[in-house]
């Protein structure tokens, strides 16, 4: 009779080790953490995903063990991820088209923003034309989206007007803000905060936002040999980005926390909050078509390779497409656990 009741507690006692151990294995594979290298480009608050994401400690609550760096700008953060010293980086359209024509090594996930409103035109024409001419001298940064803005604006709605025939002042972000506050320039074209920021420098003046001539988008991009070996930490940043974007269009909380991330932007924060829509999208086709729409801009501002003829061309679907060339879909990856 002992000799049973021992049995029991015997085969009892590893049940409840067995038990034990499988418990341990399966928290084991939960915990499981993995690790990335992101570069990072959050100057602005509409780049707020990642800082949100640290704030509210989102990445440790996905289990992914992220070193951040700043590489400043997006064009900065793309040649990080290009050269391998990053994993995952965030550029806008014009960088990406310029990418695409060097047929660089890359892969575009997805993209965390857009927006049709950050973008204006500034001067100190007075008149009350709805779409005045600007005045010059013209501060503008060349070769990025504040030129672009610049060309299409010209195009539409002053077409005859030789634009190279215009003052324009090639300066850095900064420096415009500048240029306008000591009257070194009478017009900008600039995304916020800087616009803000030359409001409030300049009391007296014309702000143009027109939303029709240009779509920001801020993607996130990866290599091919990145996604195939870290796929899982990947699909963690993603899930992570996305949740941090829910959070920013959550309510006046996330409004007041991104107001505390960038202290000095609170201006442009409550002019321009409504305007940047944060949401995580895979819808390739339309980025495609921004990219190329995006390098027919380039293309006439004479920044893209010329042809045997020496003109200038644009990019079309068949030399973007291989930025998509992968199966990577978040709803997918979700779907297969």
């Amino acid at each position: 009779m002992k000799q049973n009741i021992y049995k029991i507690y015997k085969i009892g006692f590893m049940l409840f080790l067995l038990t034990l151990f499988i418990g341990c294995t399966s928290r084991s594979k939960e915990a499981k953490t993995d690790s990335l290298v992101l570069a990072d480009a959050s100057f602005a608050w509409w780049m707020a995903p990642t800082k949100l994401a640290n704030e509210n400690e989102l990445y440790e609550k996905n289990n992914l063990d992220i070193q951040i760096f700043d590489a400043q700008t997006g064009l900065a953060s793309m040649n990080h991820v290009i050269s391998g010293t990053a994993d995952v980086g965030f550029v806008a359209t014009t960088p990406l088209a310029n990418a695409a024509y060097a047929k660089e090594n890359l892969l575009v996930l997805g993209s965390y923003l857009e927006s049709n409103g950050l973008l204006s035109l500034t001067t100190k024409n007075l008149d009350t034309l709805t779409r005045p001419k600007p005045v010059e001298p013209i501060a503008l940064v060349r070769g990025t989206i504040s030129e672009l803005y610049f060309y299409r604006y010209m195009e539409k709605y002053f077409p005859d007007l030789k634009i190279d025939n215009l003052n324009q002042l090639n300066l850095r972000p900064a420096d415009v803000t500048n240029a306008m506050k000591n009257e070194n320039a009478n017009s900008s074209v600039m995304w916020e905060p800087f616009n803000s920021m030359i409001e409030m420098n300049n009391p007296n003046l014309t702000v143009i936002n027109d939303s029709s001539l240009y779509t920001l988008r801020m993607y996130i991009v990866t290599k091919p040999e990145t996604l195939k070996s870290k796929r899982s930490a990947i699909k963690k940043f993603m899930q992570t980005i996305d949740q941090s974007c829910k959070q920013l269009n959550a309510g006046q909380q996330s409004k007041d926390l991104t107001k505390k991330l960038y202290p000095s932007q609170h201006m442009s924060i409550d002019t321009y909050w409504t305007k940047a829509n944060f949401s995580v999208q895979f819808d390739y086709s339309r980025m495609i078509e921004l990219i190329i729409d995006e390098s027919k801009t380039l293309a006439q501002l004479g920044y893209t390779p010329k042809d045997e003829t020496g003109t200038s061309t644009p990019l079309d679907e068949e030399r973007v497409s291989f930025y998509f060339d992968h199966d990577f879909r978040m709803n997918q990856e979700n779907e297969s656990q």
